[in-house]
Parts: C-alpha cells; structure tokens; sequence
C-alpha cells in the first residue's frame, strides 16, 4: 500500500498553481471542476469545488491535489501550533534553483537547517505555500552521492 495524494484546501488556486508548479517543478496532470454534495463529504457549504492535481515528472504516482471550494467561505493562512497535518517534505535535487524560482514569484521566506539523521547529513529548507502550510525541502543532489 501506498500514498495516492494529498489534498490541500486553498484560498486562491492561480496562486497555489504557481507555488508548487512554477516554484517547485511540479506538473499538471488533471484541471477540473467537480459537483457533489460537499457539505455532507467534508463541511463545505457549496456543491462544486475546482480541483487542480499536480506531481512531479520524475514522481507521477505522489501527487496533491489542490481544491478551491465555491462555497464563498473565507479561509485564512495557517498559523499558531500545528495540529494535524501540518508540514509536507518533497526531495529536490537542486533546491537552490527550486528557491530562485520561489524568491521570483514571491515566495522567498526560507528557514534553512542541516541535520544528522541516522548517519544521513541533511540539507534541509522550510517554506510556507500560500495557504500557510510548512514545505520542507530536502536537498537530494550532493546528500545522496555522499551517502549513498
């Protein structure tokens, strides 16, 4: 068994579309609108929701799956102590480049930390996606080859 997606209620989609595919590399695989009775699903008070998914080339069986819910219900950012799911971690072989692309549309707020995990250095970087959620990005390039 594995993870199909995730999906990730968003404030603004265009918005959300360019963080992880313009900023991340990730590719659209599917743009549609979608009519079902929300409110029962997942507390929504609308009927129709636009769904974007999106994976990356070299990982198109791990995909998110963003969601704009046309119910007119204001969301904000998330803020304040994580609960549930709060951070997602995607291995980027160049991450300088991923944070280029990101500071360019805005998005340039990094955190960045090194760790020793089991004997594995890390090069880890932390950045919030429009909606406020953590993403990690793990550096995969020079970490790999030396530990491998």
């Amino acid at each position: 068994m594995g993870m199909h997606h995730v999906g990730i209620a968003v404030r603004d989609l265009e918005q959300s579309v360019r963080f992880y595919r313009d900023g991340l590399g990730f590719t659209v695989l599917l743009s549609q609108t979608f009519d079902k009775d929300w409110k029962r699903l997942v507390d929504s008070p609308c009927s129709r929701m636009r769904a974007v998914i999106l994976a990356r080339p070299e990982e198109p069986g791990s995909a998110i799956e963003l969601i704009a819910f046309e119910d007119g219900v204001a969301r904000s950012p998330r803020s304040g102590p994580p609960t549930g799911i709060f951070l997602m971690a995607f291995e980027i072989a160049d991450v300088d480049a991923a944070k280029a692309r990101l500071t360019a549309l805005g998005f340039g707020d990094f955190e960045l930390e090194h760790s020793d995990i089991g004997g594995h250095r890390l090069h880890v970087t932390f950045v919030r996606d429009p909606d406020g959620n953590v993403v990690e990005l793990v550096s995969t390039g020079e970490v790999r080859a030396a530990n491998l």
